[in-house]
């Protein structure tokens, strides 16, 4: 399964990475690593995951219950407008993507999410 995650810095994120991989997913993230200013790869001049990839489901890491979107969640906004499948994990009570979410989780269910999510709902 091919994962889009807007970051993978902060440590819920890494640990939903480590997982993602683990489980045998390839993860693909928005973001350049310790970039400054606007980080999205796509605008830094390197190809963007998803017109590069056929992504399967996006995955968001939520570290604290904000009820609008962070930065870092630019490309949560660019998989929903190509209507991929989103997982919200961890701090999801104010959850700012809650119409688009196909599963909320925590991070320790993120693995089992993501692949629920590309499950086709039952008829």
């Amino acid at each position: 399964m091919q994962v889009l995650m807007s970051e993978t810095s902060s440590p819920g994120a890494r640990i939903a990475a480590e997982a993602l991989r683990e489980a045998g997913h390839t993860v693909h993230t928005c973001h350049v690593a310790d970039a400054t200013g606007f980080r999205c790869t796509g605008m830094r001049g390197n190809p963007c995951p998803l017109e590069t990839v056929s992504i399967d489901v996006a995955v968001d890491v939520r570290s604290a219950p904000l009820p609008i979107p962070r930065l870092d969640e630019d490309g949560v906004r660019c998989a929903v407008h190509r209507h991929v499948p989103l997982v919200v994990a961890g701090a999801v009570t104010t959850n700012p993507f809650g119409p688009w979410t196909t599963v909320e989780c925590s991070v320790a269910d993120v693995v089992e999410a993501a692949e629920a999510a590309m499950r086709p709902a039952p008829a």
